[in-house]
């Protein structure tokens, strides 16, 4: 059974990638998004790689992904931009990227090509939302600090 830390890697790739995509709000906004389907979709590939079958990888991909989520809610000086809204988004992206890997287990590129095509097409249908105030919150949601992508 693989360790979080095994796909470090990726999740390295994944920040590269999403920093260097010209994407806003690398906290919580559009490369945010693109940072977690794009590591959930590599981590589900190269588990999908070993000859796990869909259903395998995935739940493993899951796992280790909410695993890196619920570390990051339950640490002692939480980030302010890590809440349970937030949480709920970086879950559904994962889910997006799993699915990607799932899809395209062979190709990296090919993974890139399908998530961004989602994120441009959603960003394109104005599909972006914005949290509730929280506790977290200074009340104040600036667009460019606190959208999250959402695709349908």
């Amino acid at each position: 059974m693989p360790n979080l830390s095994d796909f470090v890697p990726f999740a390295n790739r994944a920040v590269q990638e999403s920093s260097f995509s010209g994407l806003p709000g690398r906290g919580n906004g559009p490369a945010d998004a693109y940072r977690h389907m794009l590591w959930a979709a590599e981590v589900t590939a190269s588990l999908k790689n070993t000859g796990l079958s869909d259903d395998a990888a995935a739940a493993i991909a899951r796992n280790a992904l909410g695993l890196h989520e619920s570390d990051l809610l339950s640490t002692p000086d939480p980030n302010p931009l890590v809440n349970p809204y937030s949480h709920q988004m970086d879950l559904q992206n994962n889910e997006i990227g799993i699915q990607v890997g799932l899809q395209a287990p062979g190709s990296y590129e090919q993974r890139v090509t399908l998530i961004r095509d989602s994120i441009f097409e959603a960003s394109q249908a104005s599909n972006l939302t914005v949290p509730p105030p929280d506790a977290n919150s200074t009340g104040s949601l600036a667009p460019d600090t606190r959208t999250y992508l959402k695709i349908a």
